[in-house]
């Protein structure tokens, strides 16, 4: 159940991602939420099939997160891009 709701909780971390990405503003709060959940969804899970979507949850978000830092949106950059919090 811990794994699912670790599951649950990256894919609504995505979610405000994407409403993010819209509004033109990515708080850092949002990129570090991300970041945690990443870890996060590298415990190990006795489901294997849990474990494979749990996988595939891991990856969006790493390829999320690597979009953001390449456009510079994750690390220092313009004010208009990023929000402290």
């Amino acid at each position: 159940k811990q794994a699912a709701r670790r599951g649950v909780l990256a894919l609504d971390g995505l979610e405000a991602l994407r409403l993010a990405l819209l509004e033109g503003r990515i708080p850092a709060a949002t990129v570090r939420g991300l970041e945690g959940s990443l870890a996060e969804l590298e415990r190990p899970v006795g489901d294997p099939a849990l474990a494979t979507v749990l996988r595939e949850i891991a990856l969006r978000i790493a390829v999320e997160l690597a979009k953001l830092e390449r456009s510079g949106e994750s690390g220092p950059g313009p004010p208009s891009a990023r929000e402290p919090g």
